[in-house]
């Protein structure tokens, strides 16, 4: 053991394990040898345990059946039920088969059968004659009792009642009590005779044979009464049936004690016997039992002794081994390691353990040596590259504030940009608006040619506005597109209409390519698509001196409702160099200098374009060399419409475009329930003059008692349409809609809310309440006009005529003057244009608006006092809507904000401060509308 040590502690890893696992799976089958043999012996012993066990249980269920047969036989003299023998039958068979069962095992497990099982197999199969006898001993003996002596106490009563009803026909009264004693004898013999089978009491048995006697006394003392010999005949037959219950009495108890013989003497003797057999079996059986339980504890004892040494020997060794292994593997592996943790802390670390060894330990230690040397030539690269990633890490820490200050900065620059040309975009309009004012003033020729160059330099000014726009938007990634149905060749319609006025004296040509397979009926934003295709096609006539123009539109890939279209712009102008074609798209950048020197422009077009192109899902590419033009592209994917979709669309394009004479609204009956004078006036006229019928309703109950005063007999309405108001006083708008459709069963009137409420859950409860669709206020005359025609059908009689015949009010010179006076507050233009461009209509309702302006603060200031806010909100509601309408819109705005909160919380804490601010603004706006006013009386006088 000494050498083989040494040895075994030089094996390198490999062999070191193998030899290892050898010894462990020799250890193993040893000690699983001695398990399965000590296994094989417990198998024995539980096998023969399991045999003595399924005897012992056949025999206890053999015992328990035999007991059940004492206990059915026994009972079944105390029974008088047939199916009581079935049940004795039954147990009989079961025990027979049970000791057939013990027999046949005893002789699978090779067992001599016991004499006590034979012996009482041959007593049971004795048993079988005497069940049968004791039926056929039930039947007889029932029979005797239940059916010949029931017969005969039947008849003897039947001969008794017969006496009763002869002797009462002869009055003899003496006779009668001596039958009464009868019958009371016949009732005990019946009584007694069932209580002495049922009882076995002998006493009992001597007053039946008592009560006969007594009768037959009776009788002889009747027949010797005077008279006696008139009832012989029916006494002899009542005394010869006395005799026959007294012998078939006696024959019962005969028949019961032979019954009760067979039972309790016969029957139970031998059950009694085939028990103490049965016992004596069962305590033999579980004697064996027991023994062998003892057995089989003691060898599963020996069993568990062999086990627990053999394995713990077993452990021993393999623990032994293990260490062995261990020691051999371990050892120079934890000296390799420390080696290797100290060349990769950077240690210095002279000489390798384990270097001599030709295993694997060895190679590991050549490993080791490579590594230290490396570890040299690392700790020299190490100090180069911490240098260097210092440098680097201060240009990153530059480069990340450089694109912090451009992002700043750009993001400055488009909010910049979008301010501005909102705030430019204000007064643009306003130029506009007052410049088309000016035209209609009737100007001298050359002041109508300064106006009409004032108004072309002003839209050309809020075209650039709007480019400036677009391109914050896109840049800040909020340009939305706008999708409808239109025409392909309407679009490029327009296009060309615009296009052509670019050229001007220009010898240039514009030419249109439009594939024949490409479809026409598409879904998009076209105000978009024709933004891009001008700016492009702009450009390209720009930069054109002379040549061709060239728009091409054709189909790549249709299905069934998409197609993939490629749009080109290709022109024969200057062409752009490829150092520029790339900073082309970005804004206010063109490709040279001097290109904006001699042709000018803003360069956002191309920028604009190309952000509207990747909004619809394409890219705008470039192909250009100088002097010989340039091509623009892009390919995007349009939904197309279906043949349904194109005829609806036909149609709605054709009934837009015909105009006629006739107003549109002729022939209908229009219901307005409206509670503010002002929107009911403007309301009125807008209608009437198209030609409507107006009735008015200050609230929703008039409008209720309007519709009942004039309801038509089939249930049907007598207006065309119902114009709504929401906040009445009376009732409100919702609840009047609500009893129209539930009440008064009008489901089919179209009902339109009119609200300056114009948040989308307050659409959603229009809706709910059964009303058709909603409008804000202000609203606009054509928009009023057309949701009327839309819901009434009257589109298909007026053919939409899409401006109502008003005739045109005198030109007004002020008008200018009062804008500017108040266009911070007042915006006539608006007002007149919602209005259907009706100034007369304006200055009739003035002087109203003015005269609840002056009146509203008194309702105001009690309303107040009272602190009823509820009320005071919805007179600020009706403010709301009628300023609106007349133009004020940021006094709208602000009263809106006040209504709002009063109404959502009445207890506002800052309730008072809501009402000041309402009165203030109130006196302001009523300020600013009579310095217009006053304005248009000045110029009238």
């Amino acid at each position: 053991m000494t050498k083989f040590a040494p040895k075994f502690i030089q094996l390198g890893i490999i062999q070191s394990i193998v030899v290892g696992f050898s010894l462990l799976m020799l250890i193993l089958l040893v000690v699983t040898g001695l398990h399965l043999s000590g296994l094989k012996k417990f198998h024995h012993y539980f096998d023969t345990y399991q045999q003595a066990s399924t005897l012992a249980r056949a025999i206890a269920t053999v015992d328990k059946e035999i007991s059940d047969l004492q206990r059915h036989i026994l009972t079944f003299s105390r029974a008088d039920r047939l199916n009581n023998i079935d049940e004795i039958k039954g147990h009989h068979r079961l025990i027979i088969a049970e000791i057939n069962s013990i027999v046949s095992e005893s002789a699978g497990y090779n067992e001599a059968v016991p004499e006590q099982i034979n012996k009482m197999l041959a007593l049971v199969v004795g048993l079988e004659e005497k069940i049968e006898s004791l039926q056929s001993q039930q039947q007889s003996r029932t029979e005797i009792i239940y059916g010949q002596l029931d017969s005969v106490y039947t008849e003897l009563d039947s001969l008794v009642n017969e006496f009763f009803i002869s002797n009462n026909k002869n009055g003899r009264a003496v006779a009668a009590d001596a039958l009464w004693l009868i019958k009371t004898d016949v009732t005990n013999f019946s009584v007694l005779s069932t209580r002495y089978f049922n009882k076995h009491e002998s006493s009992v048995k001597s007053k039946v044979l008592s009560s006969i006697r007594e009768a037959q006394d009776r009788l002889k003392t009747i027949q010797s009464l005077p008279g006696g010999n008139e009832n012989k005949e029916i006494i002899l037959r009542i005394e010869n049936k006395l005799e026959q219950a007294k012998n078939i009495f006696n024959q019962a108890v005969q028949a019961d004690r032979s019954y009760s013989f067979l039972i309790n003497v016969v029957l139970a003797g031998e059950t009694a016997e085939i028990s103490v057999l049965s016992d004596s079996l069962r305590i033999e059986y579980l004697a064996r039992l027991e023994e062998l339980i003892v057995t089989t504890d003691q060898q599963i004892s020996y069993l568990q002794k062999i086990a627990v040494v053999s394995s713990l020997l077993g452990t021993i060794f393999a623990i032994a081994i293990a260490l062995q292994i261990s020691r051999n593997i371990r050892r120079p592996l934890q000296s390799i390691t420390t080696t290797f943790s100290q060349l990769a802390s950077g240690e210095h670390v002279s000489e390798i353990p384990e270097a001599e060894r030709s295993d694997e330990i060895g190679r590991l230690a050549s490993a080791a040596d490579i590594f230290r040397q490396t570890n040299v030539r690392t700790h020299q690269l190490l100090a180069q590259t911490e240098d260097f990633s210092f440098k680097l890490q201060q240009r990153e820490i530059d480069l990340k504030l450089a694109v912090q200050k451009a992002e700043a900065a750009n993001l400055a620059k488009s909010q910049f940009l979008a301010n501005m040309s909102h705030e430019l975009r204000t007064p643009m309009n306003a130029i506009l608006g007052m410049l088309s004012l000016l035209k209609r003033t009737g100007l001298k020729p050359k002041q109508a040619d300064y106006a009409d160059k004032t108004s072309s330099a002003a839209r050309l000014l809020l075209s650039i506005l709007n480019d400036i726009l677009d391109l914050s938007k896109a840049e800040a990634g909020k340009m939305e597109l706008y999708l409808i149905e239109f025409n392909l060749d309407s679009l490029v319609a327009d296009i060309s209409d615009i296009l052509s006025t670019y050229i001007g004296a220009k010898p240039v040509v514009l030419l249109f390519d439009i594939g024949n397979d490409v479809p026409r009926y598409l879904f998009g934003d076209p105000l978009r698509l024709q933004q891009i295709l001008i700016n492009l096609g702009g450009n390209a006539i720009k930069f054109t001196e002379q040549g061709s123009v060239v728009i091409s539109v054709q189909q790549n890939v249709i299905t069934a409702d998409r197609v993939n279209i490629t749009f080109t712009i290709k022109d024969s102008g200057i062409g752009i160099a490829p150092e520029h074609q790339k900073k082309i798209f970005s804004g206010f950048t063109q490709a040279e200098g001097d290109i904006t020197r001699r042709f000018g422009g803003t360069g956002l077009g191309l920028a604009i374009s190309k952000n509207l192109v990747e909004l619809m899902g394409g890219t705008l590419s470039l192909q250009s060399q100088v002097g010989f033009g340039s091509v623009f592209s892009f390919s995007i994917d349009i939904p197309r419409l279906s043949d349904s979709q194109i005829e609806t669309y036909k149609l709605n394009q054709r009934l837009e475009t015909q105009e006629h004479t006739a107003a549109r609204l002729t022939g209908l009956h229009i219901l307005l329930a409206e509670d503010n004078i002002i929107n009911q006036q403007i309301a009125v006229e807008v209608l009437e003059a198209e030609g409507a019928k107006v009735s008015v309703a200050n609230n929703g109950q008039e409008a209720i008692e309007y519709l009942i005063q004039h309801s038509r007999p089939e249930q049907s309405s007598h207006v065309d349409l119902i114009l709504m108001d929401l906040q009445m006083p009376v009732m409100d708008g919702i609840t009047a809609t609500q009893k129209i459709r539930a009440e008064l069963k009008l489901s089919t009137v179209p009902i339109i809310a009119m609200t300056a409420n114009a948040m989308a859950s307050d659409r959603d409860a229009c809706l709910r309440a059964g009303m058709n669709d909603h409008i804000g206020k202000p609203f606009d005359a054509q928009h009023l006009i057309q949701i009327i025609c839309q819901y009434t059908g009257q589109c298909d009689v007026a053919n939409n005529q899409t401006v109502a015949q008003v005739a045109p009010s005198p030109a007004m010179s002020s008008e200018e003057r009062a804008a500017t006076h108040t266009q911070d507050a007042i915006c006539l233009q608006d007002a007149i244009a919602r209005m259907g461009g009706n100034q007369s209509m304006y200055l009739k309702l003035l002087p109203r608006f003015m005269q609840q302006l002056d009146e509203l603060p008194n309702r105001l200031q009690t309303l107040a006092a009272a602190a009823d806010m509820v009320t005071f909100s919805r007179e600020l509601h009706s403010l709301k809507g009628s300023s609106a309408m007349m133009g004020a819109s940021a006094f709208s705005n602000e009263i809106a904000t006040i209504e709002k909160l009063l109404k959502h919380d009445p207890q506002h804490p800052d309730a008072q401060q809501l009402v000041a601010k309402a009165f203030e603004l109130i006196a302001q706006c009523s300020a600013d509308f009579a310095a217009v006013a006053a304005t248009f009386a000045a110029e009238s006088a």
